[in-house]
């Protein structure tokens, strides 16, 4: 995928947010680069198993939330949108 150019984020007051359950490797090429390319999208939030493991992956990618545990993130009614890149069985409880 490359690294797309990142463009200025849109002033509208209501943009695209994104909110990700899990780290996987495959989520920065997936959602978080294409993301930067279109100012109407940010990627919001992340959750992993850990709220250390989220917050690495958060401040790596500039991400502002990060959540320990899934559920948190599922229940924050905010985000437009949340993926699951890399589907976990015990996730399904949550839907």
């Amino acid at each position: 995928m490359g690294n797309p150019p990142r463009v200025p984020k849109s002033t509208s007051p209501e943009p695209l947010k994104f909110g990700i359950l899990g780290t996987a490797e495959i989520t920065p090429e997936a959602i978080i680069l294409p993301a930067r390319s279109h100012p109407d999208v940010i990627v919001y939030a992340v959750a992993a198993r850990s709220k250390a493991k989220a917050e690495s992956f958060a401040k790596k990618h500039d991400i502002e939330k990060a959540y320990e545990g899934y559920q948190g993130m599922v229940l924050w009614y905010i985000l437009n949108y949340q993926l699951q890149l890399c589907p976990q069985p015990s996730w399904m409880t949550l839907m």
